[in-house]
């Protein structure tokens, strides 16, 4: 008599939470977000002149030897997302427009003649072999 109780018991708890799980199911099924196209239209490409750099992001090293040799580069038609390849003492860097070289140097623009930099106020500059 105790053994079938005991049954009864376990069946109904396991019943019960049976039908908690599927209603959380379900709940979760229903509130699922209805996920729309994206318009990138929209969005305005930002200016280089708002990327603001910290003066704590800035290696201030008297070192002036800029001797960077290009390796690649990547060009944007509308020049946002422009991204050049440099190689100085056997390291490369991979720098995206408007990110800094070793905490420099920054990459002010890229086009087919030449690479542009800038740190301090000074203007570096890298010719373009590559397009030749």
């Amino acid at each position: 008599m105790n053994i079938i109780k005991t049954k009864k018991i376990i069946i109904f708890l396991l019943s019960f939470f049976a039908i908690v799980m599927a209603v959380i199911t379900i709940n979760n099924i229903m509130l699922y977000p209805n996920i729309s196209a994206i318009d990138l239209s929209r969005i305005n490409p930002t200016e280089l002149s708002s990327i603001q750099v910290s003066n704590s992001q800035i290696n201030t090293s008297t070192d002036s030897n800029f001797n960077y040799e290009l390796v690649g580069f990547r060009l944007d038609n509308r020049g946002l997302n422009s991204s050049v390849i440099v190689k100085r003492n056997n390291q490369e860097f991979v720098i995206q427009k408007g990110d800094l070289l070793e905490n420099k140097y920054l990459l002010t623009s890229v086009n087919k003649n030449n690479i542009n930099f800038s740190y301090l106020g000074k203007d570096y500059q890298i010719e373009n072999n590559l397009t030749e």
